[in-house]
């Protein structure tokens, strides 16, 4: 199969719900061409949906290691480091996310959130 049409087909079930079917097509996807920065980032998200925060770090990081410029790859990493309490290592990533993109508020709402550390 094409790996855009397979990683589209993969989109298509994740909106509807089918997260093993996207699985499916976004590893068929990558079988296919493993260089896909896109096909791992939506990977990590099915793995995340799913609650398996080490596969969906491993996966967000293999997209940011194909491509490290863009900031929404950052930003998902960031939230799957905040969710194991790497609050550190998630506000670093932010910030180069932020720095890519400043467009996005809840970007910033969570580096403010990560920052504060909860103190008022």
């Amino acid at each position: 199969g094409h790996p855009g049409a397979l990683n589209n087909l993969g989109i298509l079930a994740q909106r509807r719900g089918d997260l093993a079917e996207a699985r499916r097509f976004y590893r068929e996807a990558l079988a296919v061409r493993s260089n896909q920065a896109e096909g791992w980032n939506n990977l990590g998200t099915i793995h995340e949906s799913e609650g398996d925060l080490a596969r969906a770090a491993a996966a967000y990081g293999e997209a940011i290691r194909l491509d490290p410029a863009t900031p929404r790859f950052l930003a998902n990493l960031a939230g799957v480091l905040t969710a194991q309490g790497r609050r550190e290592e998630a506000a670093v990533l932010l910030e180069r996310a932020i720095r890519l993109d400043p467009t996005i508020p809840r970007w910033r709402a969570a580096l403010a959130t990560l920052r504060t550390d909860g103190k008022p």
